[in-house]
């Protein structure tokens, strides 16, 4: 069997693949969709590598498989995820086909598209989009992250995964690093009087509520384009990075104080893309001068779960997110005191058990 004889024979079959030799190995051609990624509409001619070498066994396996391509096309069932990964070699496209087999295997929601975007895509684009994914271009970016920084770890993580992806061998785990959550402590934060004193210096007052809601509610700065007060005065989040939740304002005085059931949130197009959302609440913080970021109001928030005894795991639910990143990002906050007051009651409680005395 030789290439000739194997282009005449699918030629007479009419299904418009033909099989080509480059260098040593085999490849099918034929006229495909756009690779997703390489910013064509169009059909075009195209080749798919087949991994396979140029002897007996890989024509008699090429014949095969153009005569399966011919189906799938002439179906109209060609997928580029089923042939892709022979024939992708820039990273553009290792990233294009990464992103489309992440989501075949989730639903493609808002809250995963913001998940892929913060966890992958921000990383993947600090990429050379148009040379060849490597070990060096992988490692390139890495290095080029501050050590120890979350961004590094994050990035080993997310690398990590595309070149599992791409089959590419490289080591990340001794590049990420000692990087834990940077605390803040209460100490660094507002006041909770310094917070209600900030409410009346913002003079639009859509955002001005939008600022009340998470200082009350302890929100994400996307989540107030989402809350419902129809059933006061627990607020009802629709959806958000998280999902949907009932939340309860810690200061139910703040709700009636500053109007929060008559006041509506800022216009917007009703786009779910919550990390835009999220920098557009950032920016007109900036623009009104407010002395902390959005996100601080809901830290202040948790400061204040714990300040009012919630237990660690109702504090997590009514924030939305699991008791071990209520944990890594809270746990530090028992001051000496505190822990003194805990062993005081430990000691005090007379229910504990009796420690052993020694054996004589």
């Amino acid at each position: 069997m030789n290439i000739e004889a194997i282009n005449r024979d699918l030629d007479a079959l009419r299904i418009g693949v033909s099989v080509e030799i480059r260098g040593k190995r085999v490849y099918l051609r034929a006229t495909l969709p756009p690779k997703p990624g390489m910013g064509r509409t169009a059909p075009h001619r195209q080749r798919i590598a087949l991994g396979v070498y140029a002897n007996e066994e890989g024509l008699q396996r090429a014949k095969a498989e153009a005569i399966k391509l011919g189906g799938l096309i002439a179906c109209g069932e060609f997928d580029w995820a089923a042939y892709g990964k022979n024939d992708i070699q820039i990273c553009s496209e290792w990233i294009a086909a990464f992103e489309q087999d992440y989501f075949a295997k989730r639903a493609d929601t808002p809250q995963a598209r913001t998940t892929y975007r913060s966890s992958y895509q921000q990383i993947f684009n600090k990429l050379p989009q148009r040379r060849k994914l490597t070990r060096t271009a992988i490692l390139d970016v890495v290095k080029g992250l501050k050590p120890d920084s979350r961004q590094r770890l994050r990035a080993c993580l997310a690398l990590g995964k595309l070149a599992e992806f791409a089959g590419i061998a490289v080591d990340l785990d001794g590049y990420r690093g000692r990087y834990c959550h940077k605390f803040l402590t209460p100490r660094t934060l507002p006041s909770d009087k310094a917070i209600a004193n900030g409410f009346r210096k913002i003079p639009n007052p859509s955002w001005r509520w939008a600022y009340g809601l998470m200082a009350a509610y302890g929100l994400r700065p996307h989540e107030v384009f989402f809350a419902d007060l129809s059933d006061p005065p627990l607020l009802y989040l629709r959806e958000g990075k998280t999902g949907p939740r009932h939340v309860s304002p810690l200061y139910p005085e703040w709700v009636e104080l500053w109007g929060l059931l008559e006041g509506t949130a800022p216009p917007w197009s009703g786009s779910k893309d919550y990390s835009a959302l999220g920098a557009r609440v950032t920016r007109q913080f900036s623009r009104y001068s407010v002395a902390f970021t959005p996100y601080v109001l809901r830290h202040c928030y948790a400061r204040r779960s714990k300040q009012f005894g919630i237990k660690p795991i109702d504090a997590a639910k009514l924030m939305g997110h699991s008791l071990d990143v209520h944990f890594k990002t809270y746990h530090h906050w028992y001051e000496k005191e505190e822990v003194l007051t805990l062993t005081q009651q430990i000691a005090d409680n007379p229910d504990r058990p009796r420690a052993p005395g020694e054996s004589s």
